[in-house]
């Protein structure tokens, strides 16, 4: 055995390093209302810069009809212009509709989710959470983050600790590997979270929605009412249940 086989050997057995876990603390947006883009914290930037998956793409694929002010040379001209903007964006990103979670094994992604379950394994260290996914397109409030209330369905985090402070609920973005478990579930091999507790997000409707019905039916409000600038606990109940 060659001294490069016997270390990649050894390295194996060593304990994976502890899951950095980091809780956001309230955006310094004051009481204005506006959006802005997202910004990694320092401690999440590194991991950041680790993502390979494509973006997902919320845009349309309704095909428009013909205005009736265009001739059918101008119509053509737009639509192969559209044509090749829209394979120019497939290149990058993956359209909502043909987007699988499962899809991205081997994939380092930084995925948001409400954690819907958790449970640890004391002797080997470990945490597992069952996450409740949620599309992210990059714009948040100027004083709070913003997920979509749609997601693409339920996968799971392993996270090396035990103890990990992270309440039932809240809203968590996970960076780390894709595999896909013996379930055919996504799973995430956790580097990094980052938690929003209860008044520190809410929710928008975009992309379509793939969620667990088992988490679909406590929702009482609809999605397309599910924004609030000032989220109470009603609010978070009333769409993602009530906390044990």
């Amino acid at each position: 055995m060659t001294f490069t086989a016997i270390l990649a050997a050894l390295l194996l057995l060593q304990d994976p390093p502890e899951v950095v876990i980091e809780m956001s603390k309230p955006r310094q947006g004051g009481r204005n209302l506006g959006t802005a883009g997202y910004e990694a914290t320092p401690q999440e930037a590194p991991f950041l810069k680790k993502v390979t998956e494509k973006r997902v793409s919320f845009r349309t694929a309704a095909k428009l009809p013909k205005p009736s002010n265009m001739t059918d040379e101008e119509w053509e001209k737009f639509e192969k212009a559209a044509e090749k903007q829209k394979e120019k964006e497939l290149a990058t990103r993956i359209p909502v509709d043909a987007y699988q979670l499962a899809d991205q094994a081997n994939e380092y992604v930084g995925w948001f989710g409400i954690v819907r379950e958790s449970s640890t394994d004391e002797k080997a260290g470990m945490t597992t959470l069952t996450l409740e996914h949620k599309y992210f397109d990059g714009l948040v409030d100027l004083h709070q983050q913003i997920v979509s209330i749609y997601g693409a369905g339920d996968f799971t985090a392993t996270l090396s600790k035990v103890q990990t402070g992270i309440p039932k609920l809240s809203l968590v973005r996970i960076f780390g590997k894709v595999a896909k478990g013996k379930d055919g579930r996504a799973t995430i091999a956790a580097e990094y979270l980052r938690v929003w507790d209860w008044g520190l997000f809410a929710f928008m409707n975009y992309g379509k929605d793939k969620s667990n019905p088992k988490w679909v039916e406590l929702r009482k409000t609809p999605g397309e009412k599910s924004y609030s600038s000032r989220p109470d606990s009603s609010y978070y109940e009333n769409l993602l249940g009530a906390r044990e």
